[in-house]
């Protein structure tokens, strides 16, 4: 190779690398149905997840009084869901309780109890999940049903989702009042 040769054959190169970086890069997925209050109880809330014009993914949650928590996810036929963690606030000694989805293949789970300031958090990740295809994968969890008016209960979905070399990523926040019925 000549020396002339060289620098065009590195600029290839660094160009091809940049490239690849690009396209692996996450996406960062718009929220479009989002709540600026309290969820209601007994009823399904759903916020969508999107890119550009495309709707990837929907993220449901039915909360109910007695402390049991729904959350539904969603996601398109050309993705496939990565990993998903979920992260719950809620005030009291933190008796939370997460009922495994039927199904799987659960590769990778990783449960955490942390406390802080009058409040338990409670994060569950699945990952490497590989969930090809649309489908649904609903999670469910029991919490104490505590009344703290400072200290609502706070639910985080966090969802990776691949489609080919693309990945994208979105969360959506949904908060309970369990101080109010009439949330």
């Amino acid at each position: 190779m000549a020396k002339k040769e060289l620098p065009l054959a590195i600029g290839i190169i660094a160009v091809v690398m940049i490239g690849m970086l690009y396209l692996t890069a996450p996406r960062e997925l718009t929220v479009k149905g989002y709540l600026s209050g309290p969820v209601e109880f007994g009823n399904w809330t759903t916020v969508l997840l999107y890119y550009g014009e495309e709707d990837l993914a929907h993220v449901s949650t039915l909360a109910e009084m007695n402390g049991h928590i729904r959350i539904s996810i969603s996601h398109s036929g050309d993705t496939a869901i990565t990993s998903i963690k979920v992260t719950i606030k809620s005030p009291g000694d933190g008796t939370v309780y997460f009922l495994f989805p039927r199904g799987g293949p659960w590769k990778s789970i990783r449960m955490e109890k942390q406390f802080e300031d009058y409040l338990t958090i409670n994060v569950v990740e699945l990952s490497d999940l590989g969930i090809l295809g649309k489908g649904t994968i609903t999670l469910e969890y029991s919490i104490a049903p505590i009344c703290d008016f400072t200290h609502p209960v706070e639910v985080s979905v966090e969802i990776h989702l691949r489609n080919g070399l693309q990945r994208y990523s979105g969360k959506v926040h949904f908060v309970y009042n369990f101080c109010s019925q009439a949330n």
